[in-house]
């Protein structure tokens, strides 16, 4: 199973497990925040803002207790999905899953489908056949989304992408406006290493993800100069330190750790999503 996860992860940075050090400032390990609320400083970000998204280690994401990200996935588990949002909940319903719950499956589709009507539970897979909705695999897309939703009482179906792989900017809107019909060759903003597509027709792509020795600034998609912590996605607009971390990694204190029992050679490095993108 490992052996396959490894085969999957495209880029970048070249990890080793690491053994994680009690910490006293900043939020514990044990709470498994990939991205913290803001606080004072760094060491007084100590809540969650969003859980730890790796594989079948994923933690839910809990509403009613947000500030620490303590179950492991088990209900809301999607099959071959590797990398989650970090904002999965362990329910199903009409809501949840949904086609933002997996960033990158194992598998060449993640398919989304909503049973009945409107109202019906979501059900969600990764799998290498095509979902309904799909005509094929969308080019230079980190992850084909196959969709299959309900409006009032007409189901529609499309195929997006909501993250284009680097170099590359998304293109056009699917009907639902959920991601972009193509990847395309392109230019992206200064520093910037990833872009996500608009949701609305009206908005453009956002970078989402950095060059190396550069991260996301506050809430913004514009890079800044960061190098205190190379596993940092997304740092404060203030100045006190990082907010988000890459996926496969957890704040420990004040700094962005790697799961000690991910034993890899390197991390699928897409990006640390914040409410605003989902």
């Amino acid at each position: 199973m490992m052996k396959t996860f490894i085969s999957l992860l495209l880029l970048t940075y070249s990890l080793k497990a690491q053994t994680i050090p009690t910490v006293t400032t900043g939020a514990l390990a044990s709470y498994k925040c990939q991205t913290v609320a803001a606080g004072a400083n760094s060491t007084t970000n100590i809540t969650c803002a969003a859980c730890f998204n790796w594989s079948t280690q994923t933690r839910a994401y809990n509403v009613a207790n947000a500030s620490i990200c303590s179950t492991v996935l088990t209900t809301g588990l999607i099959s071959d999905c590797n990398m989650y949002s970090g904002y999965q909940m362990d329910t199903i319903s009409a809501a949840n899953p949904n086609h933002t719950s997996c960033l990158k499956c194992s598998k060449t589709y993640y398919n989304v489908t909503q049973a009945t009507s409107s109202t019906g539970n979501m059900s969600a897979t990764c799998s290498d056949s095509k979902g309904t909705g799909c005509t094929g695999k969308v080019d230079n897309c980190f992850q084909t989304v196959c969709m299959s939703k309900y409006s009032s009482t007409t189901l529609y179906s499309s195929q997006f992408c909501r993250f284009c792989k680097s170099g590359y900017v998304p293109a056009e809107l699917d009907l639902w406006d959920a991601g972009a019909v193509t990847c395309e060759k392109g230019d992206t903003p200064n520093n910037c290493k990833y872009l996500a597509a608009s949701t609305s027709a009206a908005g453009s792509a956002s970078c989402v993800g950095c060059n190396k020795n550069f991260a996301l600034a506050g809430a913004s998609s514009t890079c800044v100069g960061f190098n205190s912590d190379e596993n940092c996605n997304r740092a404060s607009s203030t100045d006190d330190g990082c907010m988000s971390c890459w996926n496969a990694y957890y704040f420990n204190g004040a700094t962005c750790a790697l799961r000690s029992k991910i034993f890899m050679l390197g991390v699928f490095a897409l990006m640390g999503l914040i409410a605003s993108i989902n």
